[in-house]
């Protein structure tokens, strides 16, 4: 077995792993709002997407 290989696989992988796990929190969240959404305005509803997503102005008024 090439251990070389696999620690080089693990210097990439290790990085990632925290992204990974924001991606999953951000995507409950965004799950979590979709749930209570006929409830909100467009202004709340922007002001949530703003606690988890920077930018991406255009997109979040396309949800509107």
């Amino acid at each position: 077995m090439n251990y070389d290989l696999n620690f080089s696989a693990l210097l990439i992988v290790i990085p990632l792993i925290p992204a990974f796990f924001a991606g999953i929190f951000i995507s409950m969240k965004l799950l979590e709002m979709a749930k209570n959404i006929e409830n909100l305005t467009p202004r709340q509803i922007v002001s949530e997407l703003d606690k988890y997503i920077i930018g991406q102005n255009d997109a979040k008024k396309m949800l509107l």
